[in-house]
């Protein structure tokens, strides 16, 4: 496993801070706009959450990084609730 360590000596890059541990769970993210029928395109997802078809690529990853907590609330919202921040961060499903 890679550990990064923060120096003030050595420049430090912070895209591999952010990133997820991988996950033990599906990305629900990529389940979800991938399944048949699409429910929209990247870059129709991407304007609607407010970021870029780049970043939401990056979500798409099986080592997505933490969106923040606006991006995650917004995907939420976007989905109808079928990918939530629990999904997003990785953690299992409540089963009730």
């Amino acid at each position: 496993m890679d550990q990064t360590t923060l120096s003030p000596d050595k420049p430090t890059n912070v895209a591999s801070l952010r990133r997820a541990r991988p996950r033990s769970e599906p990305n629900r993210l990529r389940e979800w706009l991938q399944r048949k029928p699409r429910p929209m395109t990247k870059q129709r997802f991407a304007d609607l959450i407010g970021c870029t078809a780049a970043y939401v690529s990056m979500l798409l990853a099986d080592n997505a990084p933490w969106p923040g907590r606006e991006i995650a609330r917004r995907i939420a919202i976007v989905t109808e609730g079928e990918v939530t921040p629990n999904d997003l961060a990785g953690y299992p499903p409540d089963d009730d």
